[in-house]
């Protein structure tokens, strides 16, 4: 992640951000499980691109639970 240029947040060292000219995306990574969200439908393909990269991606769509939360 680094490699590509997003940044560590200082609150968490497995949660990564980035601001490019399409938005602002953030990447929050577990063991072999990663959540990722962004300000733009442009900024989400262009981090899923840069994922993709590095990893072979099962995209199971929008979160609706996290660490056992619902999300809305």
């Amino acid at each position: 992640m680094v490699k590509e240029g997003y940044e560590h947040t200082s609150a968490d060292h497995s949660m990564y951000t980035q601001t490019t000219d399409l938005g602002t995306s953030i990447v929050a990574t577990h063991v072999d499980d990663m959540l990722a969200t962004a300000s733009t439908v442009s900024e989400m393909v262009r981090l899923k691109a840069d994922l993709r990269k590095y990893f072979e991606l099962v995209d199971l769509g929008p979160a609706h639970c996290l660490l056992g939360m619902n999300i809305e």
